[in-house]
């Protein structure tokens, strides 16, 4: 694997359609291969605009304020992650959202969730299914939805609440990779929104 995947993360875009604009103009400025929504999404709006205007493939799972149709956008779009492996520049990708679904004993490179497993310091809240995950799949990296603030432990990174302003930006290539905090107001500064 020498090829590059560019990802970004976000949770908890609550259906803000300003946030969702800003996402894109910062996807294409960045020329990410996907975005990884991690739960608490709300609108399916959010993720057929996402998809179909600003055309960046967007994969996703479940949070605890999403209903059967932000599940509908994402399975129509071929994007949830929940349950399935996606094979995305030669990297596999898998979640477990609100309502885990088997995920079987394959090589996932990347495991995106709502919450993420316990004895993680640097988030409040945890969930016994993801270590149990984590323990049996071994992903290269954990990213993780439910954390209010921006985290990164070890091999997890957690981008922190969109509507706290926070994203964040992972580049994988071959067993190594980058991770950057993004805030959406000063991206928009940079580019002399103010």
């Amino acid at each position: 694997m020498s090829s590059r995947l560019r990802l970004l993360a976000v949770y908890d875009l609550e259906a803000s359609k300003t946030l969702s604009r800003i996402l894109c103009v910062i996807a294409r400025t960045l020329g990410v291969d996907a975005v990884i929504l991690l739960g608490d999404t709300v609108s399916p709006v959010i993720i057929d605009w996402l998809v179909e205007r600003c055309v960046i493939p967007t994969y996703g799972v479940l949070g605890r304020l999403d209903d059967a149709s932000v599940s509908q956008s994402l399975r129509r779009h071929n994007g949830l992650l929940e349950g399935r492996l996606v094979n995305l520049k030669g990297y596999v990708l898998t979640g477990i959202g609100v309502s885990p679904s088997p995920l079987g004993e394959s090589r996932v490179d990347v495991l995106a969730t709502y919450r993420p497993g316990p004895g993680v310091r640097c988030c409040s809240v945890s969930s016994d299914i993801v270590g149990e995950a984590v323990e049996s799949l071994k992903p290269r990296l954990i990213l993780a939805g439910a954390c209010v603030e921006p985290c990164v432990e070890g091999n997890l990174i957690s981008p922190g609440s969109a509507l706290k302003n926070h994203f964040m930006y992972v580049a994988i290539e071959g067993d190594s990779y980058i991770v950057k905090k993004g805030v959406f107001w000063e991206v928009l500064r940079e580019l002399g929104a103010d």
